[in-house]
């Protein structure tokens, strides 16, 4: 399982440069062992013009030979210092309700930080760093976010908490579209063979 969920953010990683405003879904990987990987693309969640620690948000999903679905949810956060996520690390996801969904960072802390980080455009000595973190979700907690409003996002890397106030549902929207983008490709049956 942590095989598979490396490979999905790996996938997530090489596909990453320009995170767009619709769902879609980018990957959607069988293979001869029985298990099927599949992949939407990464939303924007910005909570504004002046957000220093924007989101992106993708989900993805782990189909086994035994047909049960494990739902993964992405976020990588850009910004002007290098930090990383511990394996086990919190996201805390509040709903408008006041409902607290807690997940946990399934990545190894050293999969998830940029040390090297790419220049900003237009300035010779600053640069920004991607982080990348990947959270095992229930179909349940889903659709808790689906039927929902998310208010606020906590996460817990390296050497702080990071928090995100929303004052639209830009993240829910997000994963409302992705979760019915995946939910549409996982109802077509796939496998190694389909297509050859």
């Amino acid at each position: 399982m942590k095989r598979l969920i490396l490979f999905l953010s790996a996938a997530l990683i090489s596909v990453a440069a320009i995170a767009q405003s619709s769902a879609s879904v980018i990957m959607d990987a069988p293979n001869s062992d029985g298990y099927r990987s599949v992949l939407t693309n990464e939303i924007n969640c910005r909570t504004g013009f002046t957000d220093r620690t924007p989101f992106f948000i993708a989900l993805g999903a782990i189909v086994m030979p035994d047909e049960s679905v494990a739902y993964v949810l992405h976020i990588r956060i850009n910004c002007i210092s290098s930090f990383t996520v511990r394996e086990g690390a919190a996201a805390l996801i509040k709903l408008d309700s006041g409902e607290i969904i807690e997940l946990e960072n399934s990545l190894p802390e050293i999969e998830t930080g940029d040390p090297l980080g790419k220049p900003v455009p237009g300035s010779s000595t600053m640069r920004s760093y991607d982080m990348h973190a990947a959270y095992e979700i229930s179909e349940a907690d889903i659709q808790r976010i689906v039927s929902g409003s998310i208010a606020k996002i906590r996460l817990e890397v390296s050497d702080r908490l990071i928090d995100e106030t929303y004052k639209t549902d830009k993240v829910g929207d997000a994963v409302r579209a992705q979760f019915a983008a995946l939910s549409e490709t996982l109802s077509e049956k796939r496998d190694i063979y389909t297509d050859f």
